[in-house]
């Protein structure tokens, strides 16, 4: 499927060895996809001084798997920067958030934010959506396996996925994930890592499992 989307920038070489640094932490490391979650960036014009002349520009992004809003501190020209790429379907985390409630949520981040500067002053709210985009950024998910009497993630997500794991390794056995900006590098608590790990796990429910079948798209050895 085509995308519009930033194209990984870290070598995949070095993910790998992030990923193997938490080995001792997290169990082994048995497996590593590249993922793309999905963002709508909602560009505002706004108004906060009554002396101001022209509105300045804000820009909120809100992941498409629960709409979570934050703002997005670069210009516009950064977003200029995503091209169309082909990939995979099973590469792209489906979209779970509709663009409107993404929209008011985006909205209410915004509207918290100027209550904060004008509550002072005798200024109105004055806002409105400039421009939207859908832009998709790239993500590497590393998968560990690890013993349950030394689980430090105890999540929905474990008790899903470790029931695919083989039954020759099921007994005692979770799955434990870990997630690398694909554009920064950052490891571990990067923005989007809980919209990540929540679209791998509800794309998972989603698809056909049989309980006797392990036909998990990520549950191999590379």
């Amino acid at each position: 499927m085509k995308i519009l989307a930033f194209e990984p920038k870290v070598e995949k070489e070095n993910v790998i060895t992030k990923l193997k640094g938490r080995e001792k932490r997290l169990g082994r490391l048995f497996s590593y996809e590249l993922v793309y979650l999905g963002y709508y960036f909602f560009i505002f014009n706004f108004i906060a001084r009554k002396d101001q002349k022209e509105p300045a520009k804000a820009i909120i992004a809100a992941d498409t798997v629960d709409g979570s809003p934050v703002f997005f501190k670069q210009d516009v020209e950064e977003l200029d920067k995503a091209k169309e790429i082909e990939v995979e379907d099973k590469s792209v985390l489906k979209v779970r958030c509709k663009e409107e409630e993404a929209y008011e949520k985006a909205s209410d981040e915004l509207r918290k934010r100027l209550l904060k500067v004008t509550m002072w002053r005798k200024v109105g709210l004055n806002f409105s959506l400039l421009e939207k985009r859908l832009i998709y950024f790239p993500y590497y998910v590393g998968y560990y396996l690890a013993y349950k009497k030394d689980s430090i993630i105890k999540s929905l997500g474990n008790v899903i996925i470790s029931a695919k794991i083989p039954k020759v390794e099921r007994e005692n056995k979770e799955i434990r994930f870990e997630v690398v900006n694909a554009l920064s590098g950052e490891l571990g608590n990067v923005y989007g890592r809980a919209a990540v790990m929540r679209g791998i796990i509800m794309d998972g429910i989603d698809s056909q499992w049989d309980k006797d079948e392990f036909d998990f798209k990520f549950f191999k050895e590379k």
